[in-house]
């Protein structure tokens, strides 16, 4: 990597651990029925988040009802040919989900709205602020190693849209690990 491109490297990652020191989960609520995964498109992360709760959750969790949504949806789409094939291998089926744009009356009616990345997070929180309490980031939730010469991976989960099969594998093996988390809590929670 030549000599400019490491410097950048470095302020990012120094940006990163200022900014991600501020950034919290709340507490999760008592009686979560229910979640709503965000990305920005619906069609490769939150979909997938998706459909990987309503999987593994059965009797791990009290959550029972599962959906997602995007915040920037123009139209209905559906995920990439490589989404459909690396979600198949975890043994999920994207090939019928079709995008769905976020609304307040989605974040309102969820008791968890859980999204992919920082920015998504910071979008959520700036226009659903009187839902605060409900608004998550699934990467806090990641109980993993965490790679101290990457920062910005450990608050988001990269976007694998226009990458290759090997980047959607990574990014979906990622949400598990992430939800997997998640769900343990909620049943840690559970009395």
């Amino acid at each position: 990597m030549p000599a400019r491109n490491r410097i950048k490297y470095a302020i990012k990652n120094i940006g990163w651990g200022a900014y991600g020191r501020m950034l919290r989960n709340p507490a999760i609520p008592p009686d979560v029925g229910s979640m709503l995964f965000v990305c920005l498109g619906n069609i490769c992360r939150s979909p997938f988040a998706e459909k990987v709760a309503a999987k593994y959750a059965g009797g791990r969790s009290r959550a029972r009802f599962f959906s997602s949504a995007g915040i920037r949806v123009p139209a209905p789409a559906q995920p990439p040919t490589d989404a459909i094939l690396a979600a198949n291998e975890f043994g999920i089926d994207l090939a019928y989900h079709m995008a769905r744009p976020l609304s307040g009356e989605m974040v309102k009616s969820f008791d968890m709205v859980i999204a992919m990345d920082a920015y998504q997070y910071r979008h959520l929180r700036g226009v659903y602020g009187d839902s605060i309490r409900k608004l998550f980031l699934l990467p806090l939730f990641d109980k993993g190693p965490r790679n101290s010469h990457d920062l910005y991976s450990i608050y988001n989960i990269r976007d694998p849209y226009g990458k290759d099969l090997d980047t959607f594998r990574a990014c979906y093996g990622r949400i598990i690990d992430c939800i997997g988390s998640l769900l343990q809590e909620l049943k840690t929670d559970v009395s």
